[in-house]
């Protein structure tokens, strides 16, 4: 049931919880501390060439790279979960430790996993929409496979959002430019973002600066 709540609820944000730690030594299953990560890649390279998952240490909001945890193995080893000055897991477990039920150990201060949906473009100072498009396309054939198949379960994904960006154009067929709106996430601040929804159609989008990163979601709550 979990699963399937946080499936449907990450279409809200760009950046979902996966997990909340608590402070006292604990162990969890892997997988419930990396959320559809088994899923992911279980897919066909075809099927997740698109876009991939990135996992967030974070703790009131902001990002906590203090973090103490460790995946478990079977033959009771450990391996040190590592993460950047910014939070980020800069190694992901491979699905064949997510399939065999390795464990997740956290100890220290607790810590909310947060994961995002990252398009495989690469930032640039302008983008085509055709590329976002198909990004967004994927990843909804992805999570109605996580939900298997049951549409009611998840919310169709229909934003694309470029952290660091400061602002953003639409392009439209005519050349004229139409500024993208805005939103002020907690954790990357004041976010322009591409609702593939918006008419009249756009054909590229252009930034005042590069973003850091091409995050997929569904459309902010106000």
């Amino acid at each position: 049931m979990r699963r399937r709540a946080f499936i449907a609820g990450i279409a809200a944000a760009a950046c979902a919880p996966a997990m909340a730690a608590p402070a006292r030594v604990t162990r969890i299953v892997l997988a419930d501390a990396f959320l559809l990560l088994d899923n992911y890649l279980a897919l066909k390279p075809a099927e997740r060439d698109r876009f991939h998952l990135a996992y967030r240490a974070v703790r009131n909001g902001k990002p906590a790279p203090d973090v103490q945890a460790r995946i478990v193995h079977r033959d009771r080893t450990s391996t040190p979960l590592v993460v950047d000055g910014d939070g980020w897991v800069t190694e992901l477990p491979t699905l064949e430790q997510l399939k065999a039920r390795e464990a997740f150990e956290v100890d220290g201060p607790p810590f909310d996993m947060a994961v995002e949906l990252r398009a495989a473009l690469a930032p640039a100072a302008r983008l085509p929409v055709g590329e976002l498009t198909a990004t967004l396309a994927q990843v909804n054939a992805a999570f109605l496979t996580f939900a298997e198949g049951d549409s009611s379960q998840v919310g169709r994904l229909t934003s694309v959002y470029f952290p660091d960006a400061r602002g953003a154009r639409a392009i439209l067929g005519n050349g004229a430019e139409r500024p993208l709106p805005i939103f002020d996430f907690k954790l990357t601040g004041p976010t322009p973002y591409y609702d593939a929804r918006a008419q009249p159609p756009a054909t590229a989008v252009a930034f005042d600066k590069p973003p850091s990163r091409i995050v997929v979601a569904g459309r902010p709550r106000s």
